[in-house]
This record gives structure tokens, sequence and C-alpha cells, in this order.
């Protein structure tokens, strides 16, 4: 039965109100309201700031999604610890080559002259020290079986003791056969322990040589061990070794009381042969008249 009252309103079958592929109507936005963004899949409106639809799940911009930022790394108090020491070695590091290339500037280069002047000549080899031979050797006193002659033996089981002087005003004075010049002298005194604490021994003492303007001090330290001292003579025959001071001489045991005489066991000289003095020869030229 038709209707015919009032609130009829006839329309056509062809006014079907536009849906979705869903079957919901397109969503109304009004002025009004707060902009909605429409689903692209299922028409449903959705608030601006949503990625995606509230209804069906589809995203509702086509762009690219955010991408998080890596993560940080996380470094252990140790990796932190040795960034720190490295960064400070660093610092370190070029603060000494800015100081280095500060002082470079303000230091001049000194030249050092020698004591005593090289007697090579240009374009020589400066020749090898070697053991030189003692001629002959005087003493200011000796024990008849410790005689002078055995500092230059070349034995260091025979020994030189002075007669009871406790080497007080000792010489020792050493010839040789022709000039030499000495670099280095070893001095050996005894070298069993307990004979070398009981005699007297040599401390300070000075050294002569022809070719020397004065006398060299020297000290030798009190051990039982072969002491060396250098030189730079150039032409010398001679050298003589005054005592000057001893180191006192101790016995073992109050049943063995020390002995007064000053010993010593052998003095060596290193150096080479004088080179021979240079000589000028003149020649007189006659000019014809």
């Amino acid at each position: 039965m038709p209707n015919t009252g009032d609130e009829f309103e006839p329309f056509e079958l062809d006014d079907v109100p536009a849906r979705t592929r869903r079957g919901r109507l397109p969503v109304r936005i009004d002025s009004d309201d707060v902009p909605q963004v429409a689903c692209p899949s299922c028409g449903e409106g959705n608030s601006p700031t949503s990625l995606h639809c509230r209804e069906c799940g589809a995203r509702l911009s086509q762009g690219p999604l955010p991408v998080a930022p890596p993560p940080m790394i996380r470094t252990t108090a140790g990796a932190r610890a040795l960034v720190v020491i490295a960064g400070t070695l660093m610092i370190l590091a070029l603060g000494a080559v800015v100081y280095n290339a500060i002082r470079s500037d303000e230091i001049t280069p000194t030249t050092t002259t020698p004591a005593v002047a090289n007697s090579s000549q240009p374009g020589t080899t400066t020749p090898v020290a070697q053991q030189l031979v003692v001629a002959d050797v005087k003493v200011s006193s000796q024990l008849s079986k410790f005689p002078g002659r055995a500092l230059i033996d070349g034995d260091p089981a025979t020994e030189w003791q002075d007669q009871s002087q406790q080497g007080q005003g000792a010489t020792i004075t050493f010839d040789f056969s022709q000039n030499v010049a000495i670099s280095r002298i070893d001095i050996v005194p005894i070298l069993d322990a307990g004979r070398f604490q009981r005699n007297f021994r040599i401390k300070d003492f000075v050294i002569k040589a022809n070719d020397l303007p004065d006398k060299l001090p020297f000290t030798l330290p009190d051990v039982n061990q072969v002491q060396t001292i250098t030189l730079a003579t150039l032409q010398t025959n001679t050298i003589t070794i005054e005592v000057e001071t001893t180191y006192p001489a101790v016995g073992p045991t109050p049943e063995e009381p020390p002995f007064k005489e000053l010993v010593l066991a052998e003095v060596i000289f290193y150096g080479q042969a004088a080179p021979a003095p240079a000589t000028t020869t003149a020649t007189a030229t006659t000019t014809a008249p």
C-alpha cells in the first residue's frame, strides 16, 4: 500500500546515496568542526595528526615514514678514560714540539775547544791507544821482597810496598825509552779483599809529566778493583805519581794487627808513540847577476 502521508518523499531508483566500497557514507566535514582527514581506503574521518585510519588501519599519508635516529653508542668508563688520556698525550706532544721550536731559535750553538790540541795532521787517522812499555821505575822506598819493579812486570800477583812509611811522601817515577802520548793509566791494587784492607792504599795523588805545565790531582775510591784515569799528554818520557793521602790499614781481627806499608800491585799505561816534531828545511836560492 503506497504511503501517501505528508512525511513521504518520493524518489527515483537512480537517487541512491553515494557510498564507498565498504557501504559507508563519505565523511561529511562541516566548516564549524575540527578538520578531519578522510581515509583513502574506507572514507572514515580521522584526526589530522593520525598516521593510520582508526577504522581500517590503512595509512592516511603516502609519504615516507619518519625514521628514528640511530641509538647513541654507549661507552664504558674505561673507554672514556682512554679517550681522555689519548687527548692529553696529544696536547702534551704538541706543546713539546712548540717549546722545542721556540728554544731552537733562542739557543746559539757553542764550540768546545779541547784542553790539549790534537797532534794529528788533517786527513790522517788518530792511532788507536795500545799498552806502552815502561823502561824503568824508581820508587821513594821499598821492601826487598816487594820492589818497585813489581809495578811494571805485568803480574798483578806481585806487588810493591814502601818501607813502613804508610805512604807518607811516597813517589813513583816511570821512565819510557821514547816520547809517548799517554791517554790512559790503569792502577791495580791488591785484589784480595782481606790483604787489601790490611795495608795502606793510595787515596789522593798528583801526576807530573814533561809536557804538562801543572800537576794533575786525582782521587782513587777505596775499592779492590782496577781504577782507570785519563790523561792527554802529547810528548813525555817520564810520568811521576806523588802520593798525598792514603786510606788507613785495618786488621781483620784484634789478634791480626794491620800492616804499616803502602801497597800497590801494578800500573799500566796506554797510548801511542809521540810523533816526531816537525822540522823545516831552508833552501838557499842564488840569483845570478
